[in-house]
């Protein structure tokens, strides 16, 4: 039976636009079944989603997205299922938060040096209580009026190897698998058609114990995904998908949604998340 899911979702706990209770709003107005917020290195508004959901025919998975770096520039690992209390898991995202903060300040001084006078402590009234994220600081930069949107600033300005660009929190790809099983959670390949060599990737992430791959994802060709599909079964990996959804298009489309997933997926997604501790 195929299910109305979205398994890659941002709120305005990392760099969404949409809080968390919205979130669970719109995928009720629009039938999901099931969903799981996987905000950038946080699990803070995984608690708020469920409660917004609870009592309604939709689910809510617990979920990450962890944005790792090495040799080869930036790979990111979803995690589902995981606890979201658990000490280490909660230690790491401390320390990353920090790290995000000291490196949004120095972004902003970069950019004051080339005469984009926003404040950091504009940015944080943007942000709130979310971690900061560059979005945020673009976001400053279009209401000062020296963007006129987010592809500008992140083209421009703070985008990777760009003038005020300062690198993230260097947590390898084996390290975030390593800290999503020890929360009890599941580690996924997120996009892997954004990365050069991806089947190479995969190939020695199982290695490092991942689990499975996001196969449906809106910029994978049908053709890209069949390879993929076929990689997941010469693993024995899980295959998962997602809109990876922080907001409504230029144009208004929403979507939210659009990726589907068989329940066999999702109950091989919860059987596996089982066998860790």
């Amino acid at each position: 039976m195929t299910l109305r899911t979205d398994l890659h979702i941002h709120s305005t706990a990392s760099d969404g636009d949409y809080p968390p209770q919205k979130i669970v709003k719109l995928a009720l107005e629009r039938e999901l079944s099931v969903i799981a917020l996987t905000d950038h290195d946080t699990v803070d508004g995984v608690i708020a989603a469920s409660e917004a959901a609870h009592g309604t025919a939709l689910s809510v998975l617990n979920g990450i997205e962890f944005g790792c770096e090495d040799e080869r520039g930036q790979i990111d690992i979803l995690g589902y299922c995981l606890d979201v209390n658990n000490t280490d898991l909660r230690q790491r995202l401390d320390e990353m938060r920090q790290f995000r903060e000291t490196r949004a300040e120095k972004m902003v001084h970069k950019l004051r040096e080339q005469g984009i006078l926003i404040t950091f402590e504009r940015v944080k009234a943007l942000t709130g209580d979310a971690p900061i994220t560059r979005p945020r600081i673009g976001q400053a930069m279009v209401e000062a009026g020296y963007v006129v949107d987010l592809n500008e600033a992140f083209g421009k300005y703070i985008g990777d190897d760009c003038p005020a660009y300062v690198a993230h929190y260097q947590l390898l790809p084996v390290d975030a698998v390593t800290l999503i099983h020890n929360a009890g959670g599941v580690a996924i390949v997120a996009h892997p058609g954004r990365y050069k060599a991806p089947f190479a990737i995969i190939e020695e992430f199982v290695g490092y114990g991942i689990d499975g791959i996001e196969v449906f994802y809106p910029t994978h060709s049908d053709a890209f995904r069949q390879r993929l599909l076929q990689t997941a079964a010469r693993f024995n990996l899980l295959t998962t998908g997602g809109s990876d959804f922080h907001r409504p298009e230029p144009n208004g489309y929403i979507n939210l949604g659009d990726e589907t997933l068989s329940q066999g997926v999702l109950d091989a997604l919860r059987q596996k998340a089982a066998m860790y501790p």
